[in-house]
């Protein structure tokens, strides 16, 4: 790919020149100090050992754009495109998330190694996208990106909102504290782990932490990713909650 495409930011090699290592963005933790030695090494290669910039990652995902619509095969055939952009597992296609909107289509994937984040958006029939790279744990600023974005280019999705958060009593997010297992209605298990932290609520999904706003006493939102959250009760009793996260929709029954 590398060559055909002239990525000439883009390596799997752990053996990096002085010029390559001095290009290298620094990997940052969520605390805001540098990872050790600066960046981690991945023995993992094809999972997590590309050096790679956003702009050869466009080059690339803009390619797999124009086979799709039958106008280049210098990577990729159009049935091959058309198969790879296909949904195959509740949302997700081979590789990328597949969204759809009306007659358009958008593919979006995001992730990151140690002191790195990184996400990917596109529209294939509006023929915009970005993708942004964090040298930090931190990718909160990528919401906002996106937010900004989509203002600017009239994207369905990642519309900025403004809310009040609800003010809720302790005592009552008290009674949410626990942990809840479900599964989506496409069949992807998700664990909550619902905390509370100076009098703020925090839900663990799996394995991703992240504060919880109110809507109202039992909505709550995770603002920059447009997760939600309802609590349910039964009899008095919270037993279960509703979600809508990485847009996957479910009920998940509390263990404990």
């Amino acid at each position: 790919l590398f060559d055909p495409l002239g990525l000439k930011n883009s390596t799997f090699s752990h053996n990096l020149s002085k010029s390559e290592e001095e290009s290298i963005a620094k990997a940052y933790k969520y605390d805001g100090s540098m990872v050790e030695g600066g960046y981690h090494i991945y023995p993992e290669k094809a999972a997590a050992g590309l050096w790679c910039t956003p702009s050869d990652y466009a080059k690339m995902v803009i390619e797999i754009q124009k086979a799709y619509f039958g106008q280049s095969d210098k990577i990729l055939s159009q049935k091959a495109a058309e198969t790879l952009f296909t949904r195959n597992l509740g949302v997700m296609g081979y590789g990328f998330m597949i969204r759809l909107h009306g007659d358009s289509t958008a593919i979006a994937f995001g992730g990151g190694n140690k002191g790195f984040t990184c996400n990917i958006f596109s529209y294939f029939h509006q023929g915009s996208g970005a993708v942004i790279m964090v040298n930090s744990d931190n990718g909160k600023v990528m919401g906002e990106i996106l937010r900004s974005m989509s203002k600017q280019y009239s994207w369905p999705e990642f519309k900025p909102k403004t809310m009040k958060a609800a003010d809720v009593s302790t005592t009552t997010l008290l009674n949410y504290v626990g942990t809840y297992k479900g599964i989506s209605t496409d069949n992807v298990e998700f664990t909550f782990e619902i905390s509370l932290r100076n009098k703020c609520l925090y839900s663990t999904i799996n394995n991703k932490t992240k504060k919880l706003y109110a809507k109202n006493e039992k909505e709550f939102i995770i603002p920059e990713r447009d997760w939600k959250i309802t609590f349910k009760d039964t009899d008095g009793s919270i037993d279960s909650l509703e979600f809508y996260v990485d847009y996957e929709k479910g009920t998940a029954k509390r263990i404990n």
